[in-house]
């Protein structure tokens, strides 16, 4: 962590800000917990930022009322901050811009000056695939997330947040959780099985599970363990569908009474012979796994 995040946009890291925790869950007060997509940290700025997400319209007072009771405490003694980066925090909430009416009454109900309410910007323009240039005029449209309550309590974030903080979501990077609990088994597979095919073709005969998932979650150390486990779930279910049918030759996994955490490979004889065959092989069955995993007759194919 002491060589901070790339992923991160570039004045996180100027400001020494790290990728503290991914998911985190943990306690404010007995029987209050909080869990943030996302808490990065500058020991340097003495500051952490506890960022959460609604994709929803709705800020539920209790979930406020949680988030304002954090102090340096809790950061340290629960969510293991450092005592430097634990002495300022605050907890930034982003939301959609077209939830920007509930979402302002919604904090109204529950104040907070150590929470900062802001909005994505040209997001939903992008999703709808409608060039900015075509629905309104470059001067009218900013691209990127707009504070729109509060301040943070470090002039570097007011700076950057001025009010809007420039994004490109077209450039947006995915590396830092390419997918989560709520992506399509097909999104977990394009992830999966490169990774796969390329160790059937270089002869290994294990994997770990844990391993292939730090192949694509590059910030897999800093994942909370609960949420990790979900992600594993998500992973294992892809992996037991491939070995019932597509890869039914090349791997073994879900057997009754096997291993969870490992996946067994299934190495073609006098492979060096036929590489490039089997690589065809590999790459056919890929293809029609993804198109398996992407169709809505998935659960009749496939009995669990």
């Amino acid at each position: 962590m002491a060589y901070g995040s790339p992923d991160l946009p570039r004045f996180l890291v100027d400001a020494k800000y790290v990728c503290h925790a991914i998911e985190p869950c943990f306690a404010v007060a007995p029987k209050k917990l909080v869990n943030p997509e996302l808490v990065l940290c500058s020991d340097i700025g003495g500051h952490t930022l506890i960022i959460e997400a609604k994709s929803g319209a709705n800020l539920k007072p209790d979930q406020l009322a949680r988030y304002a009771l954090i102090g340096s405490d809790a950061l340290v003694k629960q969510a293991f901050v450092a005592q430097a980066a634990a002495s300022s925090h605050d907890v930034l909430i982003i939301g959609l811009e077209e939830h920007e009416e509930r979402l302002v009454k919604g904090s109204a109900t529950t104040p907070s000056l150590r929470r900062v309410l802001a909005l994505t910007v040209g997001l939903a323009l992008k999703t709808e695939g409608t060039p900015l240039s075509e629905s309104a005029p470059v001067s009218a449209v900013q691209s990127g997330i707009k504070r729109i309550q509060n301040e943070f309590g470090i002039k570097v974030l007011n700076e950057a947040f001025n009010p809007t903080l420039s994004v490109d979501w077209d450039l947006v990077p995915v590396n830092f959780l390419p997918v989560d609990h709520e992506s399509e088994n097909w999104e977990f597979a394009s992830f999966i099985f490169p990774e796969v095919i390329a160790a059937i073709l270089e002869g290994r005969t294990t994997i770990l599970v844990d391993d292939l998932a730090k192949t694509f979650i590059k910030n897999w150390d800093f994942i909370a363990a609960p949420y990790k486990k979900q992600l594993l779930e998500r992973i294992r279910d892809v992996l037991k569908i491939a070995a019932q049918k597509r890869f039914s030759l090349f791997m073994n996994f879900g057997l009754k009474g096997a291993s969870k955490s490992q996946i067994t490979l299934l190495v073609p004889e006098n492979l060096d012979e036929s590489v490039s065959i089997v690589r065809s092989q590999l790459q056919r069955r890929f293809k029609d796994l993804m198109n398996d995993l992407d169709s809505p007759q998935i659960a009749i194919i496939y009995e669990d």
